[in-house]
């Protein structure tokens, strides 16, 4: 968190600046000709700054520091000396500095790299402005729009590559090591084995696992497309480059501890683990995983199972890389380069969407989990066009691009902004499709 507060202590200064005569920042007011409405603006908009991380702040402070140097020339002398304060602010070397352009901002090592230095997506992070500092927020909190952020300590890397077995053995007095050869299957090879149910003793010199050892854990398959033309939270129109938006993140919510036959531990009070699988499938024609309007390359993700009729949160996260800003989830601002969030709800309990497996090999399938050990679950995401749903004369548009968040929200609130569809498979298990 050192980085996280190195961040909060720089966006204080910048909102506390003040001239060499202590004129704030804060006190400007516009006068009646609208001289210093800017930067009333300016101040207020920053001070509801909430996405924490080096990078999206490195963007707002910059938007910033263009705004002042743009407004240097129609301030009044006592409103430019705020603008020089400011930007005195913004520059100081223990942060940043100004690249030979005059006009480019470099973060110094102090605010740079985080929270990706804990291994952390951008979305973890976040700040909040009260009793006039910025605070770095590393527990639950709410962002200055009410969206419910997690804390930092529950995300988790994805579950290892567990196998497991609960099983009887048959033993053998022989040793019957030449006869595990190729192509000999497993009832071939037990039935060598005289004790059924065995124990081991003395004279034991061959065991043999009777069922057999499976996978403990489950595996999620993404992959995420979109329509041909995507409407932000304003139906503005946003362009979806060539190669689409790329997939840099796959979170998914709702992990618990498990017993000794990974099991869900289900008691009242378990915490509730996010996965963050950031070793995104490079399979693209760039590289890359991405959100395209046809064909996409499925990301691999393991994943501890679920509990029965849990209904599971995941979240995409994507880097804007149309050129331009679009706005989200409460109109709020998604800025060119940044991450993005779209969430999708995979439900068990959905009365449509959910396709039954025609067949299952192995152990016994149950539909009612999201995630089963030993069983692959594929999600596949489509962002929607967001045409708009009128109620009355007032039309909202709130789903697909008007859905997506600029930080990560708790994936155990109830009532998120569900923004993307879900066609969801089981391989040898259920069929989900879902629309975000």
């Amino acid at each position: 968190m050192d980085k996280g507060n190195n961040i909060a202590t720089y966006l204080t200064n910048i909102a506390n600046a003040k001239t060499t005569d202590n004129k704030a920042w804060s006190a400007v007011q516009a006068d009646a000709q609208g001289q210093g409405k800017a930067l009333q603006d300016l101040y207020s908009a920053f001070t509801k700054l909430s996405t924490g991380s080096s990078n999206s702040i490195q963007q707002a402070v910059q938007d910033l520091y263009t705004s002042m140097l743009s407004l240097e020339g129609s301030q009044t002398t006592e409103n430019k000396a705020v603008v020089n304060a400011v930007k005195k602010a913004i520059t100081d070397a223990t942060y940043a500095s100004v690249e030979s352009d005059n006009k480019t901002l470099k973060f110094t090592d102090a605010i740079s790299g985080y929270p990706e230095d804990n291994n952390l997506p951008d979305g973890a992070a976040t700040v909040k402005w009260a009793d006039s500092k910025f605070t770095a927020q590393s527990t639950s909190a709410y962002t200055s729009d009410a969206v419910n952020v997690g804390p930092m300590a529950n995300y988790v890397y994805p579950a290892n590559l567990w196998y497991r077995a609960n099983t009887r053995i048959k033993t053998s007095d022989q040793a019957l090591s030449d006869q595990y050869v190729n192509n000999t299957k497993w009832d071939a090879i037990l039935a060598k084995y005289n004790e059924d149910n065995g124990v081991v003793k003395s004279s034991t010199r061959s065991i043999a696992l009777k069922n057999q050892i499976q996978y403990a854990v489950a595996r999620l398959d993404t992959k995420v497309t979109t329509d041909n033309t995507l409407y932000d939270h304003n139906h503005a129109a946003v362009s979806i480059p060539q190669d689409g938006f790329p997939v840099t993140g796959i979170l998914v919510g709702g992990q618990r501890q498990v017993d000794w036959e990974f099991h869900p531990v289900t008691t009242s009070g378990t915490t509730q683990y996010t996965i963050y699988d950031k070793d995104i499938n490079k399979g693209g024609t760039d590289g890359n995983t991405a959100m395209t309007t046809s064909t996409s390359f499925y990301n691999h993700t393991l994943c501890l199972e679920s509990a029965s009729n849990q209904h599971v949160y995941m979240v995409v996260e994507l880097q804007n890389n149309s050129g331009n800003e679009f706005h989200g989830y409460n109109n709020e601002v998604i800025p060119a380069g940044s991450k993005f969030y779209m969430v999708a709800e995979l439900n068990p309990e959905a009365t449509s969407g959910v396709t039954q497996p025609t067949t299952t090999t192995g152990s016994t399938f149950d539909n009612t989990k999201v995630f089963q050990q030993d069983f692959t679950t594929i999600a596949n995401l489509k962002i929607l066009r967001n045409d708009g749903t009128t109620s009355g004369s007032t039309t909202t548009y709130d789903k697909g691009l008007g859905a997506a968040y600029n930080v990560i929200p708790d994936l155990r609130t109830p009532a998120l902004s569900i923004g993307l569809s879900v066609d969801l498979t089981w391989q040898t298990g259920l069929t989900f499709d879902v629309d975000m």
